[in-house]
């Protein structure tokens, strides 16, 4: 569950850290060895109301020059509202077939132009670099 509008400690994402809503290498997104391609996930969002949640799935890719994730794939979304008090089951997302050679992947959802809480289960990742020396050095990674 990622929750919207929680405040808390960044790292400094130009020095590898992390945005809120955002998985992904970190420190390691240098390294080809740490990226990954993005197949499908289970969202859903926390949505009680009449209006339909919009989840924004953007794939980064890191970016040798500026030494920072670029934005460079974008999937949009959009989900009925959940009326039961309990209950709602997440759906099922397939990812864009350009979701490769990610650095990270940022989800952010809204309703009605607020942002809400999100869901996920099974998320469905594998290394773009596939090659035994990068499984070595993943290996030897903490």
């Amino acid at each position: 569950m990622f929750v919207a509008n929680e405040t808390g400690v960044n790292d400094n994402h130009n020095e590898g850290g992390q945005l809120r809503g955002e998985i992904g290498a970190g420190r390691r997104r240098s390294s080809s060895a740490f990226w990954f391609d993005a197949y499908s996930v289970y969202l859903g969002c926390e949505n009680h109301s009449a209006h339909q949640c919009e989840l924004q799935i953007t794939g980064l890719i890191y970016h040798e020059k500026t030494r920072s994730d670029v934005e460079a794939f974008h999937q949009t979304v959009i989900l009925d509202p959940c009326l039961l008090p309990d209950g709602c089951g997440l759906t099922h997302v397939q990812f864009d077939s350009s979701m490769k050679g990610l650095s990270g992947i940022r989800i952010q959802a809204v309703v009605f132009y607020e942002p809400v809480s999100w869901f996920m289960d099974n998320l469905a990742l594998g290394w773009s670099n596939d090659t035994c020396a990068a499984g070595l050095l993943r290996i030897e990674s903490q």
